[in-house]
């Protein structure tokens, strides 16, 4: 059955994470895109929208950000369980500066309603995507 959802559409794109929030939403962050320019040029551009899906409403809300990781993908992501909260941490992925995709990232975010960035002590993992 093909689902018609209400509410504030992502763009289609690839190399995003979906995850579910276990509140009966599933979360939808970062991804690419080609962009068309003329007939023999098209450019890859990455998102750092937010979207969230909620299945009882089935309708889609974009959440708006200013301290956000920016634009990225090739990501992963996971809910994890801390101090009764429950988080998505994002780490990794492919980032984006002034529309150029830039590098591989070792960066660790996480959502619980807003962005912030976690900055770990120890040994970081080396920069990665996919």
């Amino acid at each position: 059955q093909k689902i018609l959802p209400t509410g504030t559409y992502p763009p289609p794109k690839c190399s995003s994470t979906l995850i579910d929030d276990e509140n009966g939403n599933l979360i939808l962050f970062g991804g690419r895109s080609m962009v068309y320019i003329d007939d023999l040029h098209i450019r890859e551009q990455l998102h750092s929208d937010l979207h969230t899906y909620s299945l009882e409403r089935n309708t889609w809300t974009k959440h708006v950000q200013l301290d956000e990781p920016g634009p990225i993908s090739d990501h992963s992501a996971s809910i994890v369980h801390f101090e009764n909260q429950k988080r998505m941490i994002v780490f990794g992925g492919l980032t984006s500066i002034n529309d150029q995709i830039s590098q591989r990232s070792n960066q660790l975010w996480q959502w619980a309603d807003t962005w912030t960035q976690i900055h770990a002590q120890g040994t970081q993992p080396e920069p990665r995507k996919g």
